[in-house]
C-alpha cells in the first residue's frame, strides 16, 4: 500500500517524500483529507509536530492503546519512542 487511505490517530507511519524520507513516525491528529500532523518524540516532539501531506506517508501499522492515550491527552514523548521503537525494530530498521 503506498498511500495511506483513511489516516486514523494512533497509526504509525513512514515517510515517502522530503529530507525525512524513511522516517518512522506516529500520527498524532487528522487535519481533514490531505494532511496529518505525525511525531516521532525525538526529533519532532509531541508540542511540535510535523505536518505531512497524506499521500507522502505510508503505512506501517497500528497501536490501538497509544491512539487511545492520545484522545486522552495522557501521551508523553517517551512512550511515543517506545512504540516507534517497537514498531521499527520489527521492519528491520533503526530508529
Amino acid at each position: 500500500m503506498y498511500a495511506l487511505e483513511n489516516p486514523r490517530i494512533g497509526q504509525v507511519v513512514i515517510s515517502r517524500m522530503g529530507h525525512d524520507r524513511g522516517r518512522v513516525y506516529l500520527i498524532a491528529a487528522v487535519l481533514g483529507r490531505d494532511f496529518v500532523l505525525v511525531t516521532d518524540g525525538k526529533l519532532r516532539p509531541l508540542d511540535k509536530l510535523k505536518t505531512k501531506r497524506v499521500k507522502h506517508v505510508k503505512y506501517a501499522g497500528e497501536s490501538e492503546e497509544i491512539a487511545k492515550s492520545i484522545k486522552d491527552g495522557k501521551i508523553t514523548d517517551a512512550a511515543v519512542r517506545k512504540t516507534l521503537k517497537a514498531f521499527a525494530c520489527a521492519d528491520g530498521k533503526e530508529l
